[in-house]
């Protein structure tokens, strides 16, 4: 099984990636890739924003392909 981890909070400080990454460090048995959110800045969802992009959130859809990987 492979197994894709990220934490939520975007903050250089966040004790959620912390967290992540010492959960992911303790699953020895499958390969574990950690992503971080600030790789993949987006607003927040908008349609006003979508229609100005003509629909091309390019990293909305890279991330989606991270996790449909996954």
């Amino acid at each position: 099984m492979n197994i894709l981890a990220f934490a939520a909070g975007s903050s250089s400080k966040s004790i959620n990636r912390q967290l992540v990454g010492y959960a992911a460090s303790m699953l020895k048995q499958d390969p574990v890739e950690i992503i971080d959110i600030n790789d993949f800045e987006m607003p927040l969802y908008s349609e006003d924003r979508e229609e100005e992009l003509n629909g091309q959130l390019v990293n909305a859809m890279q991330q989606l392909q991270l996790l449909a990987a996954a």
